[in-house]
């Protein structure tokens, strides 16, 4: 009888045991769980926040490869436009080459007639009345440098000198009263000067000198007048002039038209 009642005790004790220990191991146990539950909400968090960078990354990466495209249509279009720009270049650079081929073939046609034209027109400056014979020859001479540096083509240079003829023209036309250097017996003086065209002209210097321009062999030279008649005649030339009177009858002296003739 004593062995059957001790093993209820035994049962009783077992089971008063175990939950002892259940009750002492549960706050440890659900310290760990709620650790547990704490760190896969974090990794959670950090699931999402990864997923949302990638999902951003991503976007920015479509973004750029949609930049990346547009870019790469722009440069294809403004290359065919170079292409389409260099063919026209291509082009005009031939035609402008044939053009200064035929250019320079007819430069090199040209060059003999401006070579002639500016002698014939410096024999023909040089051989004329010395009326700023020097500041015409220096134009002519400016000219013909100008063509031997390059700086004017042959159908230019005659384009020039053909205009430096017209204000030549033009002198023979013209009269006027002006103010000159004039050579008396080997001489320099600054006199004023009456031009008529190209024919003839006469000085008068600030010393009350009268004179006039004689051709004698080819040669142009001053020659001075004596006498009061032959002043008082070109005075009365001088004063016309300046009163503007150039249309009428003027006496000169016969000595000067002799010496023009000549």
């Amino acid at each position: 009888m004593r062995t059957q009642q001790n093993k209820p005790r035994r049962i009783w004790l077992g089971i008063c045991t175990a939950t002892a220990l259940v009750v002492l191991a549960s706050p440890t146990m659900a310290d760990q769980v709620t650790k547990l539950a704490q760190e896969l909400a974090q990794l959670r968090s950090e699931v999402e926040t990864l997923s949302h960078d990638l999902s951003s990354k991503q976007s920015d990466l479509q973004n750029d490869l949609k930049s990346y495209a547009r870019q790469k249509a722009e440069l294809e279009a403004e290359l065919q436009r170079e292409k389409i720009r260099l063919q026209k270049i291509q082009a005009a650079v031939v035609e402008r080459k044939g053009l200064i081929d035929a250019q320079t073939e007819q430069d090199q046609k040209l060059r003999p007639s401006v070579e002639l034209a500016t002698t014939q027109i410096r024999t023909y400056v040089e051989a004329s009345l010395p009326f700023r014979k020097a500041e015409r020859l220096a134009e002519l001479e400016k000219i013909g440098e100008q063509y031997k540096s390059g700086l004017l083509t042959p159908d230019r240079a005659l384009a020039r000198l053909w205009a430096f003829m017209e204000d030549e023209f033009r002198l023979t036309s013209e009269s006027g009263v002006f103010r000159q250097t004039v050579s008396v017996d080997g001489k320099d003086r600054l006199a004023d000067v009456v031009r008529l065209g190209m024919v003839s002209l006469y000085y008068k210097t600030g010393q009350g000198e009268y004179g006039f321009v004689a051709q004698e062999n080819g040669n142009w030279s001053y020659k001075s007048l004596e006498g009061a008649k032959n002043a008082a005649l070109i005075e009365n030339l001088f004063e016309s002039f300046s009163k503007q009177i150039r249309v009428g009858y003027f006496e000169v002296p016969l000595a000067l038209a002799q010496g023009v003739n000549q």
